[in-house]
Order: structure tokens, then C-alpha cells, then sequence
């Protein structure tokens, strides 16, 4: 995997929605025993994102993220082997990173966390601060554990999207807000948060049916996902109301992207029961700095999203 297809292996990333996402026991645990089963000082479970190395769960290791560009596991991604630095003073690649001038790094074992579409997002890797030549067993145990990890997030994967849309599950979706606004406030990452009302929804769902309804969904789903970009975000919040997080976006253009969507959603038709119109009412909220936390956000966009709805429906509203 030398040659890597970075646009899709970051696209294969994004579809996990792992990035900047809170602590979870299930990584912890596993992180916990590759340091114990290794007798390492520092061990890592990393993402590789287009210009930052991001740690789920550590031991050893104080900084949250690294750049991509000193990042010994962004070398363990480029091959579907486990890589090994018995010496990283003596190997050419790392004898200058300042992992090993400044931190002391001495050996590192990684192992590429490869999706089920052969995408290497990521690495499991231990460290010490002493050279060590890890053996052929140790390789395939630390190898195995990566299985472990790309298992974990397929199931939480699973757990998070929602089943009849395949958007992201309202609880996915909020946590998701949370690291939005961390990294507008750390790092000013523009970003804008919409929700989302199908128009009249339950007198559809009333007349002809519950399937009925389930396809109107289905479809209101399909044309919001297929005109989003592969970092936005949406999510099912419950019954008809969906939210979509347009990420590193400007006012400007997140307004452009949602009228995009809007019109799309107009168009939508189920050829056998022709007289079912669909539209959307969309509330939206571009991030400032007066947006501290999840639920002042919503509440904002919420609030646009009604003033749609008493304004005659079928239209957008910016709060």
C-alpha cells in the first residue's frame, strides 16, 4: 500500500466519525492491555488525518495530537505490514524526529488499523525509550489486537447509525457537536449546524402508512447524504427532524450547500403515489463565539427552524 489514495483512505477515516470524540471505555481497555502485554511505557491507538496524527486512547503520552508530519505511525499506514524501529537513532527516517531528540523515543512497533474496504486509517503502536527488537510473535499478538480495534469501531459504527436511514443515531450525532465547537474555539474551524423538518410528515404517514412514511424518510435522507461533502455530518434526531453539521464551511457557503439540499428535497417523488409532495423547513446556525456548548447551539438553530415553520414551511431560515 505504498501508494496511497489519500482522498479515499480519508474518506474511509470521516465515515467513522471517531475523530475528536470523547474517551471511550472499550479503547481504553484494549490500550491498556497492549501496554501491559508489552511492558512499554507508551502506547497508542492513532488516526491519521490529513495533516495531524490524533490519539483515541494513550498511555505514556500527554499530547492529544501530534502533526502528521513527525508522526512515526503516518510510515506504519503506507504498508499492511507491522513496522518495526528497534533503533530509531540509527534508522534514517527518525533520527532526526523529534520524538527521539526531544522525547527520548527509542524503539516503536505499529501495526495499521485497516478498514473493511482496505483503507489504513490508522495505527495500534507501542513505544520505549530503550532499543528493542521486537520478534516475529510479538508483531503478529500486536497485529491481532489491531483486528481488535478495527472490530470495536465497526461495531460502534453500528451502534450509532441510525438503521433505516443509515444517517448517524441522535446520540452520535450531538457527540459530534461537541468536538465542532472545540475546534472552532481552539483552532477557529468555521462550521454551521442545521436541523431539519420533512413538511407535513405525519399527515402522510397517517394516510397511506407507516412504510409509506419509512420510504419518504428513506428518501429525504438520500438527497440531503448525496449532496453533502465527505467531512459534513448528519444524523437522524427523531421522527422527521434530522441535523446536518457542515464542517470548515463559511456562512456563505454552508447557505449555498443547504439550498442545494433544500431544492433536491423538493424534488423527491414516489412514482406510484403521485400526489405525495415533499419539502423540508431547515433552521441553520453558523458557530460564533457566543456558542458555547451543544445545547445553546441547538436551541439557536431550533429556533430558526420554527420561525421556517410559522413562516409557511418549505423554506430555510438562518438564526
Amino acid at each position: 500500500m505504498s501508494n496511497i489514495d489519500e482522498a479515499t483512505r480519508i474518506s474511509a477515516l470521516r465515515r467513522y466519525n471517531i475523530l475528536d470524540t470523547a474517551p471511550e471505555t472499550e479503547f481504553e481497555n484494549i490500550i491498556s492491555l497492549v501496554q501491559s502485554t508489552f511492558k512499554v511505557p507508551m502506547a497508542a491507538i492513532s488516526f491519521i488525518d490529513t495533516d495531524r496524527q490524533w490519539f483515541k486512547a494513550s498511555r505514556g503520552l500527554e499530547a492529544s495530537e501530534t502533526p502528521r508530519d513527525v508522526a512515526f505511525c503516518d510510515y506504519t499506514i503506507r504498508n499492511d505490514a507491522v513496522m518495526v524501529v528497534p533503533d530509531a537513532k540509527a534508522d534514517e527516517r527518525f533520527a532526526d524526529n523529534p520524538f527521539v531528540t526531544d522525547a527520548g523515543v527509542k524503539c516503536y512497533m505499529g501495526t495499521p488499523l485497516k478498514t473493511s474496504d482496505g483503507q489504513n486509517i490508522g495505527s495500534l503502536c507501542v513505544i520505549g525509550t530503550d532499543p528493542r527488537d521486537f520478534s516475529a510473535d510479538e508483531a503478529s499478538i500486536l497485529a491481532s489486537f489491531g483486528d481488535l480495534v478495527v472490530s470495536q469501531l465497526e461495531l460502534r459504527q453500528s451502534a450509532n447509525l441510525d438503521h433505516l436511514t443509515h444517517t448517524m443515531s441522535r446520540g452520535a450525532f450531538l457527540d459530534q457537536i461537541d468536538g465542532v465547537i472545540k475546534a472552532y474555539h481552539q483552532k477557529g474551524v468555521c462550521a454551521t449546524l442545521a436541523i431539519l423538518d420533512v413538511d407535513r410528515f405525519k399527515d402522510a404517514n397517517d394516510g397511506y402508512g407507516h412504510p409509506v412514511g419509512d420510504r419518504i424518510l428513506q428518501a429525504f435522507a438520500t438527497a440531503c447524504s448525496d449532496n453533502l461533502r465527505s467531512d459534513d455530518l448528519i444524523g437522524r434526531l427523531g421522527g422527521d427532524e434530522f441535523g446536518i453539521l457542515l464542517r470548515g464551511v463559511t456562512p456563505v457557503t454552508a447557505r449555498t450547500i443547504l439550498a442545494r439540499i433544500h431544492t433536491e428535497i423538493s424534488k423527491i417523488s414516489l412514482p406510484d403515489i403521485p400526489d405525495i409532495k415533499i419539502s423540508a423547513s431547515i433552521g441553520y446556525t453558523s458557530i460564533a463565539d457566543e456558542i458555547q456548548t451543544k445545547e445553546g447551539w441547538i436551541e439557536k438553530t431550533d429556533e430558526a427552524l420554527y420561525r421556517a415553520k410559522a413562516n409557511g414551511r418549505a423554506q430555510m431560515v438562518a438564526a
